[in-house]
C-alpha cells in the first residue's frame, strides 16, 4: 500500500484510517486499487490459490472463486480489485486452463458482470445494504451455472456457461506429487 500510494503513510496495522484524507488524490490508472479499505491475497494465498487451482484441474474438476474484492476490473472498477488481482488472474487463467468458470465478489455495492477473455465470469454481487434484499443461490449443472435470484432480489439472475477447456501451457504448475 504504501509503495503505491503516497497518501496512505503510517503503520495501518497500528493506526486507524485517519479521516478527511483523499486516498486516491494523485492516483492514475490502476493505481487507484491501492487504498486503506482494498487489500489483496499475498504471497501466501496466492500459493494456495495455485495449489487449489492445479489440484482442481488434475481431477477435471470445475473450479468457483469465492472472494469479497472482485479480481477483474471491468466487472468492479479501478479502485475495488484487489492488490495483487493481476497475479491472481494469471493463476486462474494459465493453471485453470478452461476449468475456472467464475469468480463471485463483493466490495463493490453497486454490483458488476464482465466475462473476461478466457470465458470466466467476474460476477461482483449487489451489497444488500444498498440493495434491498439482495440474495440468491447457484445451481450447478454439467454445463454452466445459474445464478438464481427472486423477483425483488437487487441481483439479476445469469446463466454462466462453462469455458472452453484447452490443454496445460508450458508454463502452468505441474500437479503436486
Amino acid at each position: 500500500l504504501r509503495e503505491y500510494n503516497p497518501n496512505a503513510s503510517g503503520d495501518e496495522d497500528a493506526e486507524p484510517i485517519p479521516q478527511g484524507v483523499d486516498f486516491f488524490d494523485n492516483l492514475v490508472g490502476v493505481k487507484r486499487r491501492y487504498v486503506p479499505f482494498n487489500g489483496g491475497l499475498g504471497e501466501r494465498q496466492l500459493r494456495w490459490l495455485r495449489a487449489e487451482v492445479v489440484a482442481a484441474r488434475t481431477r477435471g474438476d470445475r473450479i468457483l472463486v469465492l472472494s469479497h474484492l472482485p479480481l477483474h476490473v471491468p466487472a468492479a472498477s479501478k479502485q475495488t480489485v484487489a492488490y495483487d488481482s493481476d497475479e491472481a488472474m494469471k493463476i486462474l487463467h494459465e493453471d485453470g486452463c478452461g476449468r475456472v468458470v467464475a469468480v463471485l465478489a463483493g466490495h463493490l455495492h453497486r454490483g458488476g458482470y464482465a466475462v473476461d477473455g478466457e470465458g470466466v465470469h467476474h460476477v461482483t454481487l449487489q451489497s444488500p445494504l444498498t440493495h434491498r434484499d439482495a440474495y440468491g443461490h447457484v445451481d450447478v449443472y454439467g454445463d454452466r451455472l445459474e445464478l438464481v435470484t427472486g423477483e425483488s432480489s437487487g441481483i439479476p439472475r445469469r446463466s454462466m456457461p462453462f469455458p472452453e477447456l484447452h490443454l496445460v501451457p508450458s508454463g502452468a504448475a505441474a500437479p503436486a506429487a
